[in-house]
């Protein structure tokens, strides 16, 4: 793989991620402990819902960032880590939205990222959690933008929004924010 390391004045060396190819064409940082460190603190920390909440937008800000960004962030199983919390935490709206807008921030990149997230059961979710919560209008819009996300994808990706009854979700949403 390639080193992304560079030397400060010091010779210490500043930022050593090493990227490497995945099965499915994700690249991955072997360094970037701050993203595996947040992924075990949601695994660790699961009911914590602060925890979960500032996990899930930290994960957008990452994701929002490169494709290597959001390669490494799906290579440290993030888009499981965030359905996780979505799934622990079905009452919580702030929650859902955060993690459905990360989603979307991860499947805004490459189709290798789209597939991981319709792989870990993200698509369900955001459908689950616009359901849950059809009058509140800023997670409507983090699902559906996670929904729009996956849909540009390839026929499986769309075909996955079906499925799992993205469709009919966004009809509810537009629906219920005509008004808006």
């Amino acid at each position: 793989g390639s080193e992304d390391a560079r030397a400060d004045a010091g010779g210490r060396v500043v930022c050593g991620r090493r990227r490497r190819a995945t099965g499915n064409g994700v690249r991955t940082g072997g360094g970037s402990g701050g993203r595996e460190a947040r992924v075990l603190a949601r695994r660790l920390h699961g009911s914590v819902v602060d925890i979960q909440t500032k996990a899930a937008t930290a994960f957008h800000h990452v994701a929002s960032v490169d494709a290597p960004c959001r390669a490494a962030l799906v290579a440290a199983n993030g888009v499981d880590a965030l359905v996780m919390a979505a799934r622990a935490h079905p009452n919580v709206a702030g929650v859902l939205e955060r993690c459905c807008s990360a989603l979307a921030a991860i499947a805004a990149g490459e189709q290798a990222c789209r597939e991981v997230c319709v792989a870990d059961g993200a698509v369900g979710c955001a459908v689950d959690a616009m359901r849950a919560y059809p009058r509140r209008g800023s997670l409507q819009q983090s699902g559906g933008r996670f929904l729009e996300k996956i849909a540009a994808g390839d026929e499986a990706c769309r075909l996955a929004c079906v499925d799992a009854g993205g469709t009919e979700a966004s009809c509810e949403a537009m629906a219920e924010h005509a008004a808006v």
